[in-house]
Parts: structure tokens; sequence; C-alpha cells
């Protein structure tokens, strides 16, 4: 990492067939260690015939991963020829490359060759992936010597760790330095997933903002993404739909892009097309957490394909350990299928870590419940911690009427009828004008009638609506 490198794949062949372009193949597992490693990649095609070797460079726009092929062709420009390369150029190719993919290029005044040991050291952590040393050694080196382009380095580390609130301060420093468009994208891009992760729209309002405007400068394919994922969230899928096409026409393989373009076919009800986005997603990178997320989702939700979900969700976890400390629903759908199959001890464990993590998450709370629902009958235990349980609910949530109907059942079935009266007098309208003396005298039976207590929302929504039509009628008709 000390310097300047970058790798070579050499082929050859006797002589090509007369008019023929000039092509090789490359195998699908090639390809994928191309994109794998860290320096750009040089092909070389000798051509006996010629007695000379033509050079491209392979980029992540060169094949179409999509497409099932096990081998696909590139083609050279007759013009590019070993004999008279320029080492100039392809210096300055790989410089801008590894300025590009260690930060750098916010700041044209730093280059990669001019990089101390330990700046090189921090960025070879965070293009592998080790956010967390990258990040230690630029907090170093900014106590040492502080500069906007070290301020955008740690706010990218951050961001990628999920700490959107210290990436949003380290960012905003770095642009009261200097106003640099590049970084102002970076800032968008926290904007939008801590504006995501918090539900504050403001937030993804303004980064929406930003991309938009960077898309009159740069018609980068990255831009149409990002400003995809704003309008996505913001609930514009039609115009997010557009813009992610976009930049898959500009680049194919972008596989976060075909990952989101099947949310929004999941939002639009169209399954097909939505899993087809998932597989050509994980075809061009299949160690993408969160696309082997989404399938897994995708195929609990929609086919009801327990064992398959399970196992992408699974892997998921194996390829980013920290997924689901961003995403709750990992847990629920974990849990979901879990319980779907009767794996029961597995379905319990992950919804009490998903729980552990998001308490107050309503999907994981509303399985918990429905859980109890249905098995607080089971054994005393079990009945005692889902008295607990919708206790706590209750308190949470009081209009939450499954968690009412279920405590209700529970007391009536221990013999507490006074307890369920003033449950029910105490969440509801009914029995205001009756004691709880009067009501363990009259002998009335309650029991024929609790498991209409969930409908008693409705009940209420009922009679208001009734009431307000009844005056207005009446108003009318004076």
């Amino acid at each position: 990492m000390n310097g300047q490198n970058f790798s070579v794949q050499l082929k050859s062949h006797a002589k090509l067939a007369s008019g023929k372009p000039i092509t090789a193949k490359l195998e699908r597992s090639t390809i994928n260690l191309y994109l794998a490693i860290l320096e750009p990649v040089l092909i070389i095609y000798y051509i006996a015939e010629h007695d000379e070797a033509y050079y491209c460079w392979f980029t992540e726009k060169t094949v179409d991963l999509t497409k099932k092929n096990k081998s696909f062709t590139i083609s050279f420009n007759s013009t590019n020829k070993l004999s008279s390369i320029d080492w100039n150029t392809i210096s300055s190719h790989i410089e801008e490359i590894f300025s590009r993919r260690f930060l750098l290029h916010s700041f044209p005044e730093h280059t990669f060759s001019e990089m101390g040991i330990e700046e090189k050291e921090a960025s070879a952590h965070f293009i592998k992936g080790d956010f967390t040393s990258a990040l230690h050694i630029y907090y170093q080196l900014q106590k040492k010597s502080p500069s906007a382009h070290l301020l955008n380095s740690i706010a990218l580390c951050h961001y990628e760790l999920y700490q959107y609130k210290d990436a949003l301060k380290n960012i905003n420093e770095a642009l009261a330095i200097i106003d640099s468009s590049t970084i102002r994208l970076n800032k968008a891009s926290i904007l939008t997933e801590y504006g995501i992760e918090s539900g504050n729209k403001a937030m993804v309002l303004e980064a929406s903002t930003i991309f938009k405007s960077s898309l009159d400068e740069n018609e980068d394919y990255n831009q149409h993404y990002n400003y995809a994922n704003t309008l996505r969230w913001l609930g514009y899928y039609d115009e997010a739909k557009k813009h992610l096409k976009i930049a898959l026409d500009k680049n194919p393989n972008y596989a976060e892009a075909w990952k989101n373009l099947g949310e929004i076919y999941s939002k639009k009800g169209d399954t097909d097309k939505e899993i087809n986005c998932y597989k050509n997603a994980l075809a061009i990178n299949p160690k993408l957490a969160p696309a082997l997320m989404s399938m897994g989702i995708a195929l609990i939700r929609e086919m009801q394909n327990f064992d398959e979900g399970i196992k992408y969700l699974e892997k998921a976890v194996m390829e980013d350990p920290d997924l689901f400390s961003k995403f709750s629903t990992g847990y629920f759908w974990l849990s979901f299928a879990n319980f779907g199959i009767d794996q029961n001890s597995k379905g319990e464990f992950y919804l009490s870590q998903g729980l552990t993590h998001y308490p107050g998450d309503p999907y994981l709370l509303n399985l918990k419940r429905n859980l109890f629902v249905e098995r607080w009958h089971e054994s005393p235990e079990k009945k005692r911690l889902a008295k607990e349980f919708m206790l706590f609910r209750l308190n949470f949530e009081p209009n939450d009427t499954i968690a009412l109907e279920c405590l209700c059942k529970i007391y009536f079935n221990d013999g507490e009828n006074s307890r369920m009266f003033e449950l029910i007098k105490n969440r509801t309208v009914l029995f205001q004008n009756t004691s709880t003396v009067e009501f363990i005298e009259s002998g009335f039976d309650l029991e024929p009638f609790l498991s209409s207590i969930r409908s008693y929302g409705d009940y209420c929504s009922f009679w208001s609506c009734y009431l307000f039509c009844h005056k207005k009628l009446r108003q009318y008709s004076s």
C-alpha cells in the first residue's frame, strides 16, 4: 500500500478471423475476483499474428453481471496498443482511481502518492470494510494536523458504522472549512440515512434537494441512485423508479440499485419483478447483505416460503453481523418465519433479541402479543408472563383492545372477576354507572362477551360516526 499498483491479466491468441473485432472471454469467477480486489485491473491481449498486444481497463461497467452467462466477451480498441502505451497516462489513471477509492476525490490538492503511511493504512482499512480501525487512525491524524479531508473521512467512517449523529457533526465541520460539492453530497447521504432511521422528514427533504441539484452538474449514476433513495422514502415511488432505472442504464452492475428497485416493486405489489431485482443484485454481489435480507423477507412475506427465507436472512447476518442493528425488520421476519415452521425456541430467541435492541418496535411488540394470545393457556408460567406483558402493553398502548381482551380472559380464567370488571370499566366507557360490588352481586356472566372486546374500537368509531351524522341530519331538517 506504499505506492501505486495495479493488476495485469494476460491473454493471448494466435490470430483473428478476417474482419473480426479484437475480443476476449472472461469467466464470471474471474470477473468477481476483479471486482473484489483493491487495485485497478489492466487486461492485455496478445495477438501473435499482429505481433502486438492490446489493452483495456476493467471497470464495474465492462460487463453486465445480471445476465446468467458463465463467461463474458470484452472488446479491445485496436488503437490501444501496448507498444505505444503512454505510461504517464497509465500513472494518472491509477492515481485517479486510488484517489477516489481512498476518499480524496473531494480534495484535488491531496493525491494518493502524497499520502503518508498512516493515512494510507487508514484508507486501506476503510476500503476493506474495517471502519472502526480506520476511524481510530483518522482521529489520531486529525489531532496531529486538522484538515477538512480528514474530517470528511471521519464522517464517512461514522456513516458506515451507522453512527449518523457523529457523521453529521464531522461533515458539517468539514463543510465549514471547505464548501465542496462532493462533501455536500456526502452530507446528503448522511442526512438520508439519519432521517430514515429517526423518521425525520426534514433531513430527508434536505438531502433530496442536494441530490437533485447535483444532477444538474453531474449525471453520474450514483447521484441518480442517491436521489432515488430519498424519493423512495418520501413515497414518490414512480419518480424513484425512474431514477433507479437511469442509474442501472448507466451501470447495470449496480447491485444496490437493483435491490432498491426491488423494494419499490414490493411497495407496488409486483412480487415477480421484486424478486427478479433481488436476483439481479445477488448475481452481481452474492454477499450483499441488504439484498439477501430483502430476498429472505420477500420469500417469507409474499411466498410463505419460510425455509428458504430463513436461509437468506441467516446468510445476510453472516455477511454483515451488524445488519439488524439498522433494520429491525430482520429480527421480526426471522422470528415470524421460525414460528411458522414450529421452530419456537429460535422464534423466541430472535424475538427477544429484537426487543432487546428495539424495545418499542410496534411490529415486534405485536408479534409477542399475538403469540401470548395464542399460547398463554399452555402453562402457568406462560400465563404469568402473558399477564405481565399485557399490562405493559396496555400502559404502552392504551387502545390495544387485543391486549385488553387477552388480559380479561386471563383474569376470568383465574377467577379474578372483580379485576376483570375494573379493567373493562377503566379502559372503556362500559359499566360507568355500575360499581364492582353491584356487578359481582348481579351474577352477570361476561364470558360470552369477552371475545368481542377487540372490536370495541370499531364499536366506538361506529357510534361516533353515527352521532355525528345524526346531528348533521337534525341541523339540515330544522
